[in-house]
């Protein structure tokens, strides 16, 4: 057998590596976010003044702050609108409702972006012939910051706006990777 019927299954096997390797890496970035978000979890003052607006709205009293009074509350009424759905969904602590809703979207910008940048470099590797390792040597410089794993948890939007920029990344890369039909 010539060396070039045995290149391939080479070529597979250092696929299978380079992908479990990088599988390995997001759950290891993603678990390391979580626990640190959940280390150093706390809400804002300004956090407060979302939880006080969502129990307002879900006393029927609107997004004020004090009931009878018309002023506005809040900056972010996409991340009002969210807590508001899920505590009156779960009907739990809306500490609580923040908390894991954070947490989540903490967790899954992580892995969201890990995977958009692997999207981009997927290929790429050796002039496009052989397998990359991606290490995720960015992410954890991201993690190993402490804002990112204090205001992971604070309260304020700072989770959605990271899953957000982290969801855009992700459908950049795939929509800039479509061929155009022939």
């Amino acid at each position: 057998m010539d060396s070039s019927a045995r290149r391939p299954a080479k070529t597979t096997q250092q696929t299978v590596v380079s992908r479990v390797v990088f599988l390995g890496g997001v759950v290891v970035a993603s678990t390391l976010m979580f626990l640190g978000a959940w280390e150093r979890r706390w809400i804002a003052d300004d956090g407060l003044i979302v939880l006080r607006t969502v129990r307002n709205l879900l006393a029927g009293n609107g997004p004020v702050f004090n009931a009878g009074e018309r002023v506005e509350t809040n900056t972010s009424t996409a991340w009002t609108c969210i807590v508001y759905a899920f505590s009156w969904l779960t009907e739990i602590r809306l500490e609580y409702v923040v908390l894991t809703i954070a947490l989540v979207l903490s967790t899954s910008a992580i892995a969201l972006a890990m995977f958009g940048t692997a999207r981009l470099y997927r290929g790429t590797a050796f002039g496009g012939s052989g397998p990359l390792l991606l290490l995720p040597a960015g992410v954890l410089v991201y993690i190993a910051v402490p804002p990112a794993r204090d205001f992971a948890t604070s309260g304020l939007e700072t989770c959605l706006v990271i899953f957000w920029i982290a969801l855009l990344w992700w459908m950049l890369v795939r929509w800039a990777g479509r061929t155009a039909p022939s």
